[in-house]
């Protein structure tokens, strides 16, 4: 059984880190944070709204389970990597389909996930990968999970130069000790029978595919991964550029990268974030000259608003064809993060 770092048995270093967290997210997420619990509100000064949230704990106005519980409420759908599934072949209306029968999957081989259907734990900083939540219904699963993930990261914002006593010159190079609650989210469709594994982000080199690998360990014995099929993402990457460059996109792509048949890549950059990468008729040559077909390798794409959909203005999510990962690289919501993955399943 794994034992998790509940409120109840907090240390103070715990405490600590969960505030930061809080701190971190972004203004407008902690003002609602604020509000929600009358708070006086600091809009920009990081340092006045931790003072606010310290003194608010211990004066009991809030307690650490507002702070986990918001934290599980907005993580979700901040910048994050995501890996889409098709679901296993074959029917579930008689198994995953049948709460009855998922309960008892569950009780014999993950009792830990079958006692949060009643309800969901709050968990803190655990040191392995924790079950958290679990929603089950006739037409999706959706399974939450939390991890401790800590690093160093370069800030040279905090470097320091003096000398020796004999004056030879010395640096101090800074590195902060990042600690986050990284949350991770399996959600499957039942009547589409399609799925996503969402992972909060992480410091830059960390392997997703690891953290894929290590979700799928640890639900083995009562769901099995490999019978869900990885989402190709380059056809939705030449699709995505295809549509652009007719006029109808719903995309606008800043840098991509193609793979030709005879094993060469070729990648187009707009010089500003706010300009095409296609449409100018230097790039219809180039890529009119490739001989043969091409793949789509990689594309950094702003979806943008448009009549129907939830968006109000761009968002940058990379498709990263050879590792089959979305990235979405600013917080955002439910409704366009489901979008988005919804219109890239439809151009896969």
């Amino acid at each position: 059984m794994i034992q998790a770092t509940t409120t109840a048995n907090l240390k103070k270093k715990e405490k600590e880190l969960l505030v930061l967290e809080l701190v971190a997210l972004t203004t407008a997420q902690r003002v609602d944070f604020m509000a929600a619990h009358e708070l006086p509100i600091s809009l920009s000064n990081k340092g006045e709204v931790r003072e606010r949230i310290d003194e608010s704990l211990e004066r009991g106005d809030i307690d650490y389970d507002d702070v986990i519980s918001y934290l599980d409420e907005v993580v979700p759908w901040g910048k994050q990597h995501v890996y889409l599934f098709k679901g296993p072949s074959g029917s579930t209306k008689n198994t995953w389909q049948k709460r009855a029968w998922i309960l008892r999957n569950l009780k014999q081989h993950a009792p830990d996930v079958h006692d949060l259907v009643s309800g969901a734990e709050h968990v803190a900083l655990p040191n392995e990968l924790t079950p958290v939540s679990i929603e089950l219904s006739a037409d999706r699963i959706a399974l939450r999970l939390v991890r401790r993930r800590e690093w160093f990261e370069r800030d040279t914002s905090y470097d320091k130069k003096s000398e020796t006593p004999a004056g030879e010159p010395v640096e101090l190079r800074a590195f902060v000790h990042r600690v986050i609650r990284n949350l991770i989210v399996f959600e499957w469709d039942l009547k589409k029978n399609t799925a996503a594994l969402r992972i909060s982000q992480l410091a830059g080199g960390v392997r997703y595919e690891n953290v894929k690998q290590e979700f799928a360990a640890l639900v083995a014995p009562w769901l099995n991964l490999e019978t869900f099929t990885l989402l190709d993402l380059h056809p939705a990457i030449l699709n995505l550029m295809k549509l652009e460059r007719s006029g109808k996109g719903i995309t606008r792509s800043h840098d991509f990268e193609v793979l030709t048949s005879t094993g060469r890549a070729v990648s187009v950059r707009s010089n500003a974030s706010d300009a095409s990468a296609v449409g100018d008729k230097a790039t219809k040559a180039v890529f009119d000259s490739i001989p043969g077909t091409v793949t789509g390798n990689t594309g950094n794409f702003y979806w943008l608003p448009k009549r129907g959909n939830p968006l109000s203005e761009d968002l940058r999510v990379v498709l990263v064809g050879d590792k089959d990962r979305v990235n979405f690289t600013a917080p955002s919501n439910e409704k366009i993060i489901q979008r988005v993955l919804s219109d890239i399943r439809k151009h896969c």
